[in-house]
Order: structure tokens, then C-alpha cells, then sequence
């Protein structure tokens, strides 16, 4: 266990809690509940935290402080989801957040062996492709960041092309046509703009606009 001493941090950095790195406090009971999580993710990534990254330690150190960032080490693909969960509050960037050492007990004893068993390569194929669908809505570096549990900030930019589509006369087209020949048609216009929008590196957004309320 870390202690505070003379405003000098001791322990082992990257299994410390944020607020005791950035001496805004004493090391608390919160304290080693941030550090189960970071025990936790080695247990599944066979990993020291961030091993094998090639980090700025001053860097990575101000980013796992600054809650706009949340650095944490991967999470591990094979990790169960329940797990993983728990592993995210425990590690928070808010101590408030964190489970007591009564709610971790109680947590665990309520898991089975399914719920803490690492994911196999065919578990891993079955399961809803949650991580690709992700891909698909959001910017890469959003995605990442939401598959990493971190807080996501609002965006500005200097300059953005938005380009809008719509089908002319849908609606009577679709009278005339079957539900098929429907479904067959935005098929093949959405695998066009798929293709178009991938070559171009365009990011896609799919809504439904009244164009009688403009």
C-alpha cells in the first residue's frame, strides 16, 4: 500500500489513483480500488500497464490525471463483459465512483465461473459484433475512445463539408414497385455510397429529415 509523506508520492505510478498522482489527496481506500482495476486488467492482459506502448511517461502520467482523457491501460479482448464493468469502475477517474471493498466483495461473490472465465476465440466470433458497429457510426480515434471507456469531448473544426442525399419521389415510388424490388434498390444504393464514401474517406451519418419543415 502507497502512503503520502512530506507531499512525496510512494508507490508504484501507473497503479496509482489520479488524485492521489496529482496530490489532491491522501492515498485513500479509494485509492487501492483504482489500483484492483489496474490488478485486474493484468490478470487478463498478461501485461504490465501500458507494456509494450511506446509512451512519454510525463505524457502518460498527466493524461491518466486529466479526466478529459482518462488514459488506461487496453482492455483486453478476451476480457468478460462483467469484468470488464467492474474493471472500468474501478479504475474511474472520479473516487466516488469507485465500488467500496464491501460492494467489490460482494460483486465477486455474485459472479460465476461463465462471468470471469476469459472469452475464447469462438465466444469472440459469436457475439454481437458491438466493436465493428462502432467503426462503423463514429470517427476512428471516437470509436477508440468509447471502446476504451474514456470520456468523449466535444469537437470543433475550422472547416466541414456536409453533404446531404435523398431519393426523389420515394414514396411514389415505393406505391408503384414491389416491397422487394424496394429493399433490392437501397440495397444497391447504399452499397454505392458505401463504396464512394470509403474511397473518399467521408465519414457517414444516416437521419431522416422532413424536407416540408425547412
Amino acid at each position: 500500500m502507497s502512503k503520502k509523506k512530506n507531499d512525496t508520492l510512494s508507490g508504484s505510478l501507473f497503479w496509482l489513483a489520479p488524485e492521489y498522482l496529482c496530490k489532491l489527496t491522501d492515498y485513500t481506500a479509494a485509492c487501492d480500488m483504482y489500483s484492483m482495476g489496474i490488478i485486474i486488467n493484468e490478470i487478463y492482459s498478461r501485461k504490465r500497464p501500458y507494456e509494450g506502448e511506446a509512451v512519454n511517461i510525463k505524457l502518460l502520467l498527466t493524461n491518466i490525471c486529466d479526466r478529459k482523457v482518462n488514459r488506461r491501460p487496453n482492455i483486453p479482448e478476451t476480457m468478460p463483459p462483467k469484468m470488464k464493468d467492474l474493471m472500468k469502475k474501478l479504475w474511474s477517474g472520479d473516487p466516488h465512483v469507485r465500488p467500496r471493498a464491501k460492494e467489490l466483495d460482494m460483486t465477486l461473490m455474485e459472479m460465476n465461473v461463465n462471468d470471469t472465465e476469459q472469452l475464447t476465440q469462438e465466444q469472440l466470433n459469436a457475439r454481437p459484433r458491438t466493436e465493428d458497429m462502432l467503426d462503423e457510426l463514429f470517427p476512428k480515434h471516437i470509436a477508440e475512445a468509447i471502446k476504451a471507456g474514456k470520456k468523449i469531448e466535444p469537437e470543433s473544426h475550422d472547416l466541414v463539408t456536409i453533404v446531404f442525399s435523398d431519393i426523389v419521389g420515394f414514396t411514389d415510388i415505393s406505391r408503384e414497385i414491389s416491397p422487394m424490388k424496394v429493399s433490392m434498390m437501397l440495397d444497391r444504393l447504399y452499397l454505392a455510397f458505401d463504396r464512394i464514401a470509403k474511397k473518399h474517406a467521408v465519414f457517414k451519418v444516416e437521419v431522416s429529415v422532413n424536407l416540408d419543415s425547412l
